[in-house]
């Protein structure tokens, strides 16, 4: 089957994306590209070949190009190459324009529907759905970004994990400025030399740290050791023992101690009232990825939510309360997954309960 002629120069429309108030284009969930842009986009998002230069206008060239690759009516379904555009144009808008992305699938659905189609999404995948003859077919097709350009776009310069804090160092490779980490003593960092998407485990950090079975336990003995506090070493202890985590490559691996954002000033001046960075989570307890999703696993002791009074005794106190509320919803607003536990519940032995609820949330 085929896209209709409508459905197509909508989609071209998309893709080309909506330009300030005098643009013909209505949609607004969608990216503005120039002429070089949309090359961009369907040789380097897509990975497609262009089948030759098209004169005239953004409109116009985007439409031949997809046109080019619709297939015809002989076929069971659509062209792969139609939906790996329209998988990478609605993938891309998650990445960059999150806030929109439902109403883009919305505006592809609108004109999908015009070919007897629609897109769903299930948290992973952009499945194409057509229903005809009362039966439903439809095809799946996996995050076009690959594995290493997700991470490398969320994580540019890697994410350092450990107790000390990391320097940054910033230099010049032939004529571009640029920025990596400068590891210390007790430190390691994940980059795109290693597949962390979709799912992290031990055996993939065995792959990035080039440690085998002979040595893998100094290399857990590391990651124990850089949990900051005995309750996150308990946990992490439960954690590894109940699922087998150094052995089970189906299990995630617990990421102590992730820096997540860096700043250049210190905690104190972080912290400051009138810093703008007062309710920063620059370092979280433990990370994992998973499923292509990522997650932060935070384990609070009493003074996250109390303070003390006037005889050293913490007390309950909701302006504490409120900065852990904070700090959830803005890790949540840069697309982390949040499980928050506390210190009392490992102390009084909720390990178990702790780790099935852990387990189902990740989804492993």
């Amino acid at each position: 089957m085929a896209l209709t002629t409508y459905t197509i120069g909508k989609i071209a429309q998309m893709i080309c994306g909506k330009h300030g108030i005098s643009d013909k284009f209505k949609w607004d969930n969608f990216i503005y590209r120039t002429y070089p842009e949309i090359q961009d986009f369907f040789c380097g998002n897509c990975k497609l070949k262009l089948p030759g230069e098209y004169p005239g206008s953004r409109e116009a060239y985007t439409n031949e190009v997809l046109k080019e690759i619709n297939g015809d009516n002989t076929e069971n379904f659509l062209s792969k190459e139609i939906m790996i555009v329209v998988n990478e144009l609605l993938l891309i808008i998650k990445l960059e324009k999150s806030e929109c992305f439902l109403g883009a699938i919305e505006d592809v659905n609108q004109v999908m529907s015009h070919s007897n189609l629609k897109v769903e999404y299930d948290g992973n995948k952009i499945r194409f759905i057509q229903t005809q003859d009362n039966q439903t077919l439809h095809y799946e097709i996996g995050d076009n970004i690959s594995e290493e350009d997700l991470f490398k776009k969320q994580f540019p310069a890697g994410l350092p994990f450990g107790i000390n804090k990391p320097h940054v160092k910033i230099f010049s490779d032939h004529g571009l400025q640029k920025i990596e980490y400068v590891m210390d003593n007790g430190m390691m960092i994940l980059n795109s030399k290693v597949k962390v998407y979709p799912n992290f485990s031990f055996k993939n950090l065995q792959e990035l740290c080039k440690v085998n079975s002979s040595t893998d336990e100094n290399l857990r003995k590391s990651l124990y050791c850089m949990n900051q506090t005995s309750r996150e070493k308990d946990f992490f202890m439960a954690y590894e023992k109940r699922f087998g985590m150094k052995k089970n490559s189906d299990v995630p691996l617990l990421i102590p101690q992730a820096w997540i954002q860096w700043h250049s000033q210190n905690k104190k001046d972080l912290r400051a009232i009138n810093s703008k960075h007062t309710d920063d989570l620059y370092r979280v307890d433990f990370i994992a990825f998973w499923e292509y999703k990522r997650f932060a696993i935070l384990i609070d002791d009493i003074s996250h939510y109390g303070i003390k009074n006037s005889n050293q005794v913490f007390i309950a106190n909701e302006e504490q309360y409120s900065k852990r509320l904070k700090e959830d919803r803005k890790l949540r607003k840069d697309k982390w997954e949040v499980f928050r536990v506390s210190n009392w519940e490992i102390k009084n032995g909720l390990l178990d309960e702790i780790l099935d609820d852990l387990r189902e949330f990740i989804g492993f």
